[in-house]
């Protein structure tokens, strides 16, 4: 196979590859949260809610909840909420 048809098939699968996995996710935007533990990292979490601030970067740095540590989740988390509050589908 020369180097043409290769990278050609190469593109292909690339693009096929990621028109499967939008329309996997596609369907998550209209996702509620779960009560599972979406309310201990976001709804009910404290943290999250001050916005992006050096605040917000100490607690992700020293808060250990539900017991691990998890800085850049708090983080992304924290942006999240800075972006759309508590609407889910930012978070999808």
């Amino acid at each position: 196979m020369g180097k043409l048809p290769q990278r050609r098939l190469f593109i292909v699968l690339c693009v096929l590859l990621v028109a499967v996995t939008l329309w996997i996710y596609w369907q998550t935007l209209g996702f509620q949260f779960t009560h599972h533990d979406d309310n201990l990292y976001v709804t009910d979490n404290p943290d999250i809610k001050n916005g992006i601030s050096w605040k917000t970067v100490k607690s992700a740095f020293t808060c250990k909840v539900p017991g691990m540590w998890m800085p850049l989740l708090w983080m992304s988390y924290s942006l999240d909420y800075a972006l759309g509050e508590l609407d889910p589908q930012v978070y999808h």
